[in-house]
């Protein structure tokens, strides 16, 4: 997986970590999509991020998403 993010998205850097990935991103949209865990996303740079869910938008500094909610960034 980590060759396929390197390779086509230069953008994120994926660790491994008890088997466990952090992701870090910058300046990335993703399409509608939903993950089997819990999902922790923060503003490094205290610009906010814009999060969509079926219930509406918001721009936050950070949040954290249940499992198995639809979302896009």
């Amino acid at each position: 997986m980590r060759r396929k993010i390197d390779r086509y998205l230069e953008a994120v850097r994926l660790y491994q970590y008890h088997k466990q990935y952090l992701v870090l991103s910058h300046h990335m949209k993703t399409e509608w999509h939903r993950h089997p865990c819990i999902q922790l996303s923060v503003s490094y740079d205290l610009s906010k991020i814009q999060i969509d869910t079926e219930q509406g938008s918001q721009q936050l500094y950070g949040f954290i998403i249940a499992g198995n909610i639809n979302h896009r960034l």
